[in-house]
């Protein structure tokens, strides 16, 4: 784990950077460069590698992550087991959470004791007259969900380990079976995997892709996530030698034609992995029991000695057999490669503006100090002339300025419009599969694609953000220009900063918890939605994300005279009708707020930058007057601060993640 090792020290490399500013800051009084690190510092905690697997029910998803983890960490059974969408993240120890309909209602330190109780048709549920009244509550919430009565989407379990592959910044996904009728499993899949960062499609070898696996694949998969997707073919050593072969040479042609990098596609087995793990656990604590009748039968008669010598061995064959290493060094590079390097240079740039911004102030302040009490006298003039400039100039740049702004928003409503049609004619292929016999199951999917619609345009609206904010800070910044030639580089800078990071969770006020989970937050709003794009991101998201309940108010009353799947077509329709005429609603309000804000939030920034200045030549002017020796004082801080600032420049140029 070199790679993620690199990853995770260049992370704390940043944390630590990013304290060293803020002292830095506080000591300039630069408040608003405070904030902005403390949030950079904790999207730099959020910024965990991840990992989704999908795949069929009893494909083996639970067993294969146990066996990538090397820790039973997950349930697994001959049936289908994995009852939620499964988070597994870096704890300082084992301990599981089920969360139902947004809030946490139990947690166990006892994982095993946990998975026993909340997995599908678990035997726990028999017992229910000698479980009290509390748990009696969750038992039957968590059926309901598991029998499909619920209308709720925002229910998953969170397990938390101490593990050295999460540890170093990865966190995993497992998923329920795709595999049923009503489209249910797979349209919750969806939501849930679409901000990993790499996806493991798990498939049967004995079954190469099944009709379920392939819509998923041509859907999902195919459209918008080929580029980080890994096929494992599971179960490799059931097939004999001429099978292996054939599968192989089936699975290279089927996925590469398609544009699946041949490098990505693996043959594995998941229990060759967990017999390793198995057998090692014994050589080293000499407890345990041994993998199989074989592995007994093969260290019968022999010295503890030689059995030993056999044990060790065969754990090294099957961890070859297994194919695990070898995808595990692939995911890695992938991982480290594509997405951790990304997230480590945003940060990087975001570090060298702003210490271009504090080295400015310190070099203002250092001249100066330098300076005589005439230099501070005319200084201190011409900052109150350019901030009654500023002031003027701003006053003469709304109204061309909102001209310009208002093409964007229209051009950025004229791209959501495709999209909402885009989805629509996604689902309407995916109904086609689609099997619905009760009104339950027309309750259940409807609330779940609206959901889906809500996360999709949130997703989409964040990736649009950041293009978006640099045009209307830019066409602000060159009109302001025109008005103002020697206007203020700073009062620009800090607010443009905040542009580079995209939000990665909802900003709705209501606890998204299950996207909040796929961003890294135990709950609530994660650090990166705070960072987002300003107050383009609270006020652009937090509405669309809010009216997800909205597109399904007043949905009509179920017929008998109209069958199941009929009225699911039917209210989906009007559901899409609805979505589009309120969303575009909440875009184009959200839009003229954004602007409207930012405006004020950039007219306060810059006249806070003048009174700073201000503050800093009339205390300069005071120590002038006291004594020299303070301003000599001063002046060796100051240079000090030049030198710990440059220095920490270097540093973060040096980080690398390899």
């Amino acid at each position: 784990m070199n790679e993620l090792k690199g990853y995770k020290h260049a992370l704390n490399q940043l944390t630590d950077a990013s304290i060293a500013f803020e002292s830095i800051a506080l000591e300039l009084n630069e408040i608003e460069v405070v904030n902005q690190l403390q949030r950079v510092r904790q999207w730099i905690e959020e910024q965990d590698l991840l990992v989704a697997t999908v795949g069929e029910v009893s494909v083996g998803k639970s067993t294969f992550m146990n066996a990538l983890l090397r820790q039973p960490v997950l349930p697994v059974a001959v049936k289908e087991s994995t009852a939620l969408v499964t988070y597994i993240k870096r704890g300082e120890r084992l301990k599981a959470a089920l969360h139902i309909d947004g809030k946490l209602v139990h947690e166990s330190y006892d994982v095993e004791e946990f998975n026993a109780h909340y997995t599908v048709n678990s035997k726990k549920w028999v017992e229910e007259e000698a479980v009290k009244e509390q748990e009696m509550s969750r038992l039957e919430r968590f059926k309901q969900i598991m029998t499909k009565k619920d209308k709720q989407g925002d229910s998953y379990i969170e397990i938390q380990a101490n593990n050295p592959i999460l540890q170093h910044r990865v966190q995993m996904i497992d998923t329920p079976g795709l595999n049923d009728a009503s489209g249910i499993r797979s349209v919750m899949t969806k939501m849930f995997v679409g901000k990993a960062d790499a996806i493991i499609m798990l498939l049967r070898a004995d079954k190469l892709l099944s009709r379920s696996e392939a819509s998923f694949f041509e859907d999902f998969v195919l459209k918008k996530h080929l580029e980080h997707v890994f096929i494992l073919v599971n179960r490799f050593d059931k097939l004999t030698e001429i099978d292996q072969q054939h599968v192989k040479r089936a699975a290279f042609e089927k996925f590469t034609e398609i544009g699946v990098p041949k490098e990505n596609i693996f043959f594995v087995s998941a229990k060759q992995a967990t017999q390793a793990d198995a057998i090692d656990t014994y050589l080293e604590t000499e407890t345990g029991e041994l993998s199989s009748k074989l592995l007994r039968r093969l260290t019968d008669g022999l010295t503890n000695e030689e059995a030993r010598q056999v044990l060790v061995e065969k754990s090294k064959t099957f961890r070859q057999d297994s194919g695990f290493e070898t995808f595990f060094t692939q995911l890695e590079t992938f991982l480290v490669t594509n997405k951790g390097e990304g997230r480590i240079q945003k940060v990087n740039a975001e570090f060298n503006l702003i210490g271009e911004r504090l080295l400015k102030v310190l070099e203002d302040t250092r001249i100066r100090l330098n300076g005589s009490r005439a230099d501070i006298a005319v200084t201190l003039e011409a900052n109150e002339k350019e901030r009654r400039q500023a002031i003027d100039a701003m006053k003469g740049v709304r109204k061309k300025f909102l001209g310009e702004a208002n093409k964007e928003k229209l051009a950025l409503i004229e791209r959501f419009m495709e999209l909402m049609n885009s989805i629509e004619l996604e689902v309407n292929e995916e109904m086609k599969l689609t099997i619905v016999e009760t009104e339950e199951g027309v309750s259940r999917l409807l609330d779940l694609r609206s959901a889906e619609v809500t996360k999709t345009v949130e997703k989409w609206v964040g990736q649009e953000l950041p293009a978006i904010e640099r045009k209307i800070r830019n066409l602000y910044k060159q009109e302001y220009g025109k008005k103002l030639p020697v206007a203020k580089e700073t009062g620009f800078a800090l607010s443009m900063v905040q542009t580079d990071f995209l939000p990665t969770v909802s900003t709705s006020s209501q606890e998204n918890t299950d996207y909040v989970a796929a961003g890294g937050a135990v709950a609530g709003v994660g650090a990166a939605a705070l960072l987002g794009a300003g107050v383009f991101g609270a006020m652009l998201l937090a509405p669309i994300a809010a009216v997800g309940a909205v597109m399904l108010l007043g949905g009509s009353e179920s017929s008998s005279s109209v069958k199941p799947k009929a009225r699911l077509e039917k209210e989906l329709s009007k559901m899409y009708v609805r979505a589009r005429k309120e969303l575009k609603r909440e875009l184009d309000k959200g839009f003229d707020d954004s602007v409207d804000a930012w405006i004020h939030q950039m007219e306060e920034s810059l006249k806070l930058e003048y009174e700073r200045t201000e503050q800093r030549l009339k205390q300069i002017e005071h120590q002038m007057t006291e004594n020299e020796t303070s301003l000599q004082d001063e002046l060796v801080v100051v240079e000090d601060l030049e030198r710990m600032l440059e220095s920490r420049l270097e540093q973060i140029q040096s980080i690398k993640v390899r």
